[in-house]
């Protein structure tokens, strides 16, 4: 089945505009992190306590986070994909069915035209 223009997925109006908000508030917010991450770091061993072993292990979780969040795009990419496949072979199959309908439409009606 050849995908035609009209079947390319398409986003809701404003959806590139919420994910780059949602982009920079991410990047905001790991910038603030990575500050705060340099600033227990500069304070030394004093920091290092079990508050700031806490906040790193913390940063870390929150790094992983973003990572995640990185991959939803690819994950949802997939999904598409997934979804596409099966709806193209769900309209082969129903394409198959009409063409054996009309088919058979068309011998009844010369049989009925016979009789």
């Amino acid at each position: 089945m050849q995908p035609s223009a009209d079947s390319e997925p398409r986003l809701p109006p404003g959806w590139n505009e919420m994910l780059t908000r949602v982009e920079q508030a991410l990047a905001i917010a790991e910038a603030a992190a990575s500050q705060r991450e340099q600033a227990l770091q500069a304070h030394g061993s004093q920091a290092v306590g079990l508050a700031g072993a806490g906040v790193l292990q913390g940063l870390e979780r929150f790094r992983e986070r973003i990572r995640g969040l990185a991959e939803c795009p690819s994950r949802a990419d997939a999904l598409v994909a997934e979804a596409d496949t099966a709806l193209g072979d769900a309209e082969d199959a129903l394409q198959g069915w009409f063409q054996s309908v009309e088919a058979t439409r068309r011998t009844l009606a010369s049989w009925a035209s016979k009789a």
